[in-house]
């Protein structure tokens, strides 16, 4: 579980270019645009992408 999230803005994760991780480490590989793609994807079928937190865990909901 992840406990230190209760206070993180979980909507970020769509933003294009957001990376949670602020060191920039070189070692992590992506480009933070993959969750906004998909989001963009699910409205264009008129559907939705969303996130959520509980209990530790982070869930994301697709809906067609």
């Amino acid at each position: 579980p992840y406990q230190e999230g209760a206070s993180e803005d979980y909507e970020r994760f769509f933003e294009r270019f957001y990376r949670g991780d602020t060191s920039h480490n070189s070692k992590r590989s992506g480009y933070g645009i993959g969750l906004a793609m998909a989001r963009d994807m699910a409205r264009l079928m008129k559907g939705s992408l969303a996130v959520s937190y509980k209990d530790g865990v982070i869930t994301f909901s697709l809906s067609l």
